[in-house]
């Protein structure tokens, strides 16, 4: 009796080592695959720490490039901002009157020698140009602004104003750098002064050309005068060279009277 159940507790502790055994067994296998999975997340780490790197090298390359990149944007940007500077000077300072114009006609910008053209203020910024009123007397503005957007061909024209000035109006296509149509640029150069003395000029000439007529006039009664004169003249010579060829025959027949007393005497 105490040897069955001896031999069955050796019998339940040899089941009992062989399932430890077997259990063992199973913890080795799944502690290799575990170790060869920790083995391939740990090469998966290097090779991602080794990308890190060169991420973190690639990263400090960029960075440096996007230094200089925002170095030279901040150049640019202080380049821009003077050409504006200088644009916006030029603009104020010029006494040529500008309009810029879209394709569309609408107003891009002015200067202000063209407000007392237009009667611009800022606030016409972007409307169309056929919406503000002017001072010109010329109906064929837009016309002609028109023409030019469609045939690239300048227009040049001397217009006046209500005022009583006067201008050259150009009409110009607007090219971009990039040599693309983008609407039209007009111009105005006051020449008031000059038309003043074209004028003064004209009138000049016209008073020139009536004294002339007057002197010619003059110098031809002066003329008729003296041809006259010298007809009057030439008629008293005429007189005068016969009254001396009379008074001539005369003195030849009073010696001859006188010759012949003489001898008529010297018979006596």
């Amino acid at each position: 009796m105490l040897l069955t159940e001896l031999e069955a507790e050796l019998e339940h502790t040899r089941f009992q080592l062989r399932t430890t055994v077997d259990q063992y067994e199973a913890a080795v296998e799944e502690y290799k695959a575990i170790n060869e999975e920790l083995q391939a997340i740990n090469e998966e780490l290097r090779a991602a720490s080794e990308e890190l790197v060169t991420s973190k090298e690639e990263l400090q390359s960029v960075n440096e490039e996007l230094t200089t990149l925002n170095v030279e944007l901040k150049h640019k940007v202080e380049e821009v901002s003077q050409a504006h500077n200088d644009l916006q000077n030029l603009i104020t300072s010029t006494q040529i009157g500008t309009i810029f114009l879209n394709r569309q006609l609408c107003i891009k910008r002015f200067t202000p020698s063209v407000q007392s053209i237009f009667n611009l203020i800022p606030a016409d910024l972007e409307r169309p140009l056929a919406h503000v009123t002017h001072e010109l007397l010329y109906a064929d503005l837009m016309q002609n602004v028109e023409q030019v957007l469609q045939t690239l061909a300048p227009v040049t024209r001397e217009v006046s104003s209500r005022h009583g000035h006067w201008y050259i109006m150009r009409l110009l296509p607007y090219r971009t750098l990039e040599d693309r149509i983008d609407g039209v640029v007009i111009t105005f150069i006051d020449i008031t002064e000059r038309k003043l003395t074209e004028v003064a000029l004209r009138k000049s000439e016209e008073e020139l050309n009536k004294a002339h007529t007057i002197l010619e006039a003059r110098v031809q009664e002066r003329t008729a005068a003296l041809v006259a004169a010298n007809a009057a003249l030439q008629t008293e010579i005429n007189h005068r060279v016969e009254a001396q060829k009379a008074r001539q025959e005369v003195l030849r027949q009073l010696v001859t009277v006188q010759e012949d007393e003489r001898k008529h005497l010297a018979r006596e």
